[in-house]
This record gives structure tokens, sequence and C-alpha cells, in this order.
């Protein structure tokens, strides 16, 4: 974010660190619709 980048993440919460779901500029929580 600081530097003007825009970062997305998709993760499965319980196994994505909240630090990382915090400093991303989107954070896409995966749950059972997404999974294959």
């Amino acid at each position: 974010k600081a530097k003007g980048k825009t970062v997305t993440v998709y993760g499965v919460p319980a196994l994505t660190a909240e630090s990382i779901q915090k400093v991303a500029s989107k954070y896409v929580p995966i749950d059972a619709a997404l999974l294959l």
C-alpha cells in the first residue's frame, strides 16, 4: 500500500496470517464456494 502497489490475497481465513490479511489491499477469503 505504501508504495502505490495493489495486492490481492486469496486465502483460507484460519490458515492465512492475520497480519497478511490486514496489510493486503484486498483480502478475499476462500470458502466452500471457491473450492474445487
